[in-house]
């Protein structure tokens, strides 16, 4: 799947790709390379039996209440890449699902947080970077709100930037029993981070 643009109406009455099947068990093992997904409700959903996809150069963005969901289902917890990906200006990019692998390799998160509400998931971002470029918004870049089982999320080399002088709303929400690591992380505008809650 490679070289569309798709581009919603802006509201909630329509979402853009849906990867799922309700039975069968070995659906996916695909790529999407260098497609555009734009102001739907969902501008990415992945559901039941979604396992082992691929996005390659892709582009989320405008996202009417969700931009990236990765719901609940069987073999979810098969790996799930993003690589060289954007994500951003609009909607969440929430993990609702359990014991899903997801590793994003020179990925972008701007203006979008990333929330995990499900449980055992694992979340690797190689580079890329957590950023709020344009905007004089706050918000929290990570929010890990789950108090009863390990989700685990990695920041490998990964700047964090914000962009406005008078940040004071937490950067980063992580519930107990979770972890959130950094590894070789920049903070290149810290100082305007006023508060560290």
């Amino acid at each position: 799947f490679k070289g569309f643009v798709c581009i919603g109406p802006n509201n909630a009455n329509l979402n853009g790709l849906l990867v799922y099947h309700p039975t069968y068990n070995n659906n996916c093992q695909f790529q999407i390379n260098s497609c555009s997904f734009w102001q739907f409700n969902a501008n990415l959903y992945l559901e039941t039996n979604a396992w082992r996809v691929s996005f390659n150069n892709c582009v989320f963005l405008d996202g009417y209440s969700q931009n990236v969901t990765l719901g609940n289902g069987t073999n979810e917890g098969e790996s799930i890449k993003f690589d060289h990906c954007l994500i951003g200006d609009g909607g969440d990019f929430t993990i609702s699902g359990s014991g899903i692998s997801l590793n994003c390799f020179s990925t972008s998160i701007l203006n979008t947080t990333l929330i995990i509400t499900g449980n055992s998931n694992i979340f690797n971002l190689y580079g890329g970077n957590l950023e709020n470029p344009g905007s004089g918004l706050q918000y929290t870049y990570i929010n890990i709100d789950n108090g009863t089982t390990t989700n685990r999320v990695t920041l490998f080399g990964t700047p964090i930037t914000v962009n406005t002088a008078t940040w004071t709303v937490p950067l980063f929400y992580v519930a107990a029993n979770n972890s959130l690591s950094f590894v070789n992380v920049t903070w290149p505008d810290i100082s305007n981070y006023d508060t560290i809650a």
